[in-house]
């Protein structure tokens, strides 16, 4: 399962004048911090939205950051879930859910006018929408002359510094095949069940004689220099390759350090364009303090 991070600017302002944040430790005037306001709001949070629920598992302050586990529910499918030999394990139904733990982590210096939110995204599984909407509307209950304003961060100004250094080493192209499309793209062969689903994965790199090299970068260049329907237009010119359309691109791109980053090129209805692959989870279930240390990672790319 792959994990994500994507990260969000968290303000709040004066109703009718966003441009105009005020300071997150005494953002009412009366010296209310905002993490301990957010806090409080986590405590036995449980929201239903349609076949998805969101339950807080734990949230504490630690410093300026609120650390935060949260359980994500999908249900609403029936289906068989089989092991990897493809033996049937359980049948999930309707009514039953397949609930998957994910982390945030806040971070809300009291003397700045911003602060950050990133949100682990394991499977595809995002949690933001739910959890802000939650945050948005018990803090307007209280606060209604004021705006919590959670916004999508671009990572692109990361990406954008590794494309200008010619810094490229791969882009890897996603396609997730559903059982009917199968023999459209010949995998059929590999791939067994009329409930499996394939997946297709084309890796783009550069190597002379054993030495990276870097890709060319016009691609990226038109993509990030772009603006609503050019970028549209570039973002699917980069998912195209062999007759094919792909689902994602994965940038991967290389550190002074000798560290690579990988930068996923989302689709533009996921809520946030880029996000950043976690670093340093293993193959299997995550540990909190994993996810917490990868997002706080992911954090540093905002300079916060």
């Amino acid at each position: 399962m792959s994990n994500r991070a994507a990260v969000y600017t968290v303000q709040i302002h004066p109703k009718g004048d966003p441009k105009h944040p005020v300071q997150l430790g005494d953002f009412d005037g009366q010296g209310h911090w905002l993490a301990t306001v957010l806090d409080g709001y986590l405590a036995g949070l449980d929201v239903v939205d349609g076949t998805r629920r969101l339950r807080c598992l734990s949230s504490e302050i630690d410093g300026e950051e609120i650390l935060i586990m949260l359980e994500h529910c999908l249900g609403g499918l029936d289906a068989m879930i089989r092991s990897k030999d493809g033996a049937v394990k359980a049948h999930q139904e309707i009514y039953d859910s397949q609930d998957v733990e994910c982390g945030c982590l806040l971070r809300l210096a009291r003397n700045d006018r911003i602060g950050w939110l990133a949100v682990h995204v394991p499977g595809g599984r995002g949690t933001k929408t739910m959890l802000g909407d939650h945050l948005r509307k018990r803090f307007q209950a209280k606060y209604n002359g004021l705006v919590l304003a959670i916004t999508p961060y671009v990572l692109e100004s990361a990406l954008k510094k590794a494309v200008d250094s010619n810094l490229v080493q791969q882009v890897k192209l996603v396609k997730r095949v559903e059982p009917s499309d199968r023999a459209m793209f010949g995998v059929e062969q590999w791939i067994g069940g009329d409930r499996d689903y394939g997946k297709i994965e084309v890796t783009i790199g550069a190597r002379y004689r054993q030495r990276a090299q870097h890709l060319l970068t016009a691609p990226l260049q038109r993509f990030l220099a772009g603006q609503d329907g050019a970028r549209s237009s570039a973002r699917a010119a980069i998912v195209e390759f062999g007759g094919l359309t792909f689902d994602e691109a994965k940038v991967v791109v290389t550190q002074p350090s000798g560290n690579t980053r990988t930068f996923n090129i989302e689709h533009p209805d996921s809520g946030h364009p880029f996000t950043e692959l976690m670093q340093g989870l293993g193959d299997g279930k995550p540990q909190p303090g994993e996810i917490i240390n990868a997002l706080r990672a992911a954090l540093r790319t905002t300079g916060s």
